[in-house]
């Protein structure tokens, strides 16, 4: 690993290699960054003498994995406050601040300026990323909300020149899928749509992204979550279900809006509403049918990935999936008392945690150490609900005994 990281080093510094090289580049040395101590000063060293200056997709990603790293906090969060004030490239200001939302300091200072952005700025690129780093800073800008909803409610957008420069840099940021986190708030397309109309969708979706990361304080926004699952594209539903869940209300318009898309044709919506309905509280065994139907397509599809960005993706969602199985079988196991008909669904969960871990086997030996990491979490859920349920037959099979023996 010293050699590797060493190796790509000389790679984000070489000016032969392509911009996409360099950007992942800098994202593997993010993952060796997390695992290495040693060689983690190293990395952030290179990585704030490149993010100092400079106006690329290069730069911009250098300071948003210092962000994610947090190194360094008094260094890094000077370099990235005094580029989002001063610098001359507002695409640099925009990834700045999405920045210095991963450190979430100094957001009395920040915030302000964010909000300014996101509802004055004639750069649609500086509103996309004020709308970003809105939501990383959390409660401490739930004074953006109602901004934040005015966005949801955007029609039309006037994208400049210079905002088209801005949109190039992104989508070659987007396109390396390097940082989670970042990534998490785009769902990825083929650039063919015009410049106002993609502005319009980029806008929109980290809108939505951020309320849902504001929790509770972002309640206002209901209504025009809901308005978003009831009628936008899927990918748009999907997030919109995603931030009802964060924002944690039970009121009955949203459980209702929720268990409507229970029934969508599209299974991203279909997942995350039934996972937000199970954040919510909601026992409703149709939930537990849904995420099954789930869990059945992810592990099929496990086998053919390559690519080791999107495996940790699928095993990222393959745990919240887990997760969200294991909240629901105690309610389950306490219908299925009053309601013997449940015995079939818990038997199916059964069968499909036992095929999970059987699946998983491989890669919790891996010798990548980010997906072993990960998988050995998901198998050990797995393996969790699995002994949930064999404690659950034990203790019916003891008082059936119990019931025999002593004519109770």
């Amino acid at each position: 690993m010293l050699y590797e990281h060493r190796s790509l080093l000389h790679c984000v510094g070489d000016l032969c290699r392509t911009k996409d090289e360099q950007i992942r580049a800098i994202a593997r040395l993010r993952e060796i960054a997390q695992q290495d101590e040693q060689a983690r000063h190293e990395i952030c060293d290179i990585l704030l003498q490149v993010s100092m200056s400079g106006a690329t997709p290069l730069h911009f990603e250098a300071m948003l994995v210092l962000g994610r790293l947090r190194f360094d906090e008094d260094r890094v969060v000077s370099m990235l406050f005094r580029r989002m004030r001063l610098d001359d490239s507002l695409e640099a200001r925009g990834y700045a601040a999405i920045a210095l939302g991963y450190f979430g300091v100094r957001a009395q200072e920040i915030v302000p300026l964010l909000c300014d952005w996101l509802s004055t700025s004639p750069y649609v690129g500086l509103r996309v990323c004020a709308a970003i780093a809105l939501g990383h800073f959390g409660e401490r800008a739930r004074s953006a909300v109602p901004l934040l909803i005015d966005a949801l409610e955007l029609q039309t957008v006037f994208a400049r020149r210079r905002d088209s420069k801005f949109l190039r840099h992104f989508h070659a940021i987007e396109k390396a899928v390097s940082l989670p986190d970042l990534s998490e708030d785009f769902q990825i397309f083929p650039k063919k749509n015009a410049p106002g109309r993609e502005f319009r969708r980029l806008i929109r979706e980290a809108a939505v992204t951020s309320l849902g990361r504001m929790g509770t304080h972002a309640q206002e926004a209901i209504p025009g979550l809901l308005c978003v699952l009831r009628r936008e594209p899927p990918w748009l539903q999907t997030k919109s279900a995603h931030a009802l869940g964060e924002i944690g209300c039970n009121a009955p318009s949203v459980l209702h809006g929720l268990r409507r898309e229970l029934h969508s044709p599209d299974e991203q919506v279909k997942s995350a509403s039934a996972m937000s309905l199970r954040k919510l509280g909601d026992d409703d065994p149709l939930i537990m049918e849904v995420l099954l139907d789930v869990l059945k397509g992810q592990l099929q599809d496990l086998c053919w990935i390559i690519d080791e960005d999107f495996l940790l993706e699928v095993g990222q969602k393959l745990q919240d999936i887990a997760n969200a199985i294991l909240e629901g079988v105690p309610a389950l196991q306490r219908l299925q008392m009053l309601q013997p008909v449940h015995q079939e669904l818990l038997d199916q969960i059964d069968e499909l945690a036992k095929f999970a871990c059987a699946e998983l086997e491989p890669f919790v030996t891996s010798k990548q150490p980010m997906i072993r990491e990960q998988m050995e979490h998901v198998w050990l859920t797995f393996q969790e609900i699995r002994k949930h349920l064999a404690q659950e037959v034990l203790g019916h099979w003891r008082l059936e005994y119990e019931q025999v023996l002593f004519g109770s």
